[in-house]
């Protein structure tokens, strides 16, 4: 009998000592997101990378809620915008010791994702910039708040390269987008609702993998500058892609490890319907049926 109640004391002490230590975590991480403190520290360089949200809250280790997420970044080819109303997961803090942000169980809705190329960025490798080519028509580029394209000051004039450092690996698992999804890419739109999901694994400068993208989109319209390509699309995607460059990838890098299943139904140029099995290194083109 002594032995069990001096177990029972001794879990009653744990209890107590891990309660006490949620309270102090739930206090300090609250104060520092509310304070703007964390906001702060995040955005050492705002010009290059900007993160900013309406409310954020933390009441257990590593578990966050957010409203309003905004990412804002830039490199010296491109610009970046992401806006999320509502996101809650869960961060890994031991793996943030190994320089690693994973991201695990995310619920995500009303996604917003912009991107554009840069109007002065440096000629790519092998190729020379010719100061008589007339500069790139950006009129149908998507607007990122924050930032102007060139933009003024360049971030690469700012922040001059340091001493190198091993970079941040970014992993991101089990996420699941709903609502409406906006995609802007240049001069490309797409827009339709749904939900998407699935992971990415982001290894600055060297590969970026995509896991499972999980796709399924209703009412989907996708325009080319002021031009409606496709309209009311249906669009169903099972997709796993290998590991691809995370520098200079072209198309057919990104493509050629592809495999799952994609359908799409809708309206093209002309009706179209796709439900087809992608292999790796094999690209699919479009079945036209019912021709006008």
């Amino acid at each position: 009998m002594p032995r069990s109640e001096g177990v029972r004391k001794w879990a009653i002490r744990a209890g107590i000592a891990l309660l006490i230590i949620e309270i102090c975590y739930a206090v300090a991480a609250n104060v520092l997101i509310r304070s703007g403190l964390l906001a702060e520290i995040i955005n050492k360089k705002p010009e290059k990378t900007h993160i900013s949200w309406d409310s954020a809250v933390s009441y257990l280790p590593g578990f966050f809620a957010v409203s309003g997420f905004t990412l804002r970044s830039q490199t010296e080819r491109n610009q970046v915008y992401l806006r999320i109303a509502d996101a809650d997961g869960r961060i890994s803090l031991i793996r943030l010791l190994t320089r690693t942000i994973h991201i695990r169980g995310v619920n995500a809705e009303e996604v917003d994702f912009r991107y554009r190329e840069r109007l002065d960025r440096p000629p790519k490798e092998g190729q020379e910039h010719d100061a008589s080519e007339p500069p790139q028509d950006d009129t149908y580029y998507p607007e990122i708040p924050g930032l102007t394209n060139p933009p003024d000051p360049k971030p690469e004039d700012l922040y001059p390269p340091k001493k190198k450092k091993r970079p941040w690996t970014i992993k991101i698992t089990g996420a699941d987008v709903s609502g409406p999804v906006r995609v802007a890419l240049n001069q490309v739109r797409i827009e339709g609702d749904g939900s998407v999901a699935g992971g990415v694994t982001v290894r600055p400068k060297k590969t970026i993998t995509i896991h499972s993208a999980g796709l399924g989109l209703d009412h989907t319209t996708v325009r080319f500058g002021r031009e409606v390509v496709a309209d009311d699309l249906a669009i169903r995607s099972d997709l796993e892609f290998a590991a691809f460059p995370a520098k200079g990838a072209k198309l057919g890098d990104v493509l050629g490890g592809v495999s799952g299943t994609f359908a799409v139904t809708g309206q093209l140029s002309e009706k179209a319907a796709v439900n087809h099995e992608i292999t790796p290194g094999v690209m699919y083109a479009l079945d036209k049926h019912d021709r006008h």
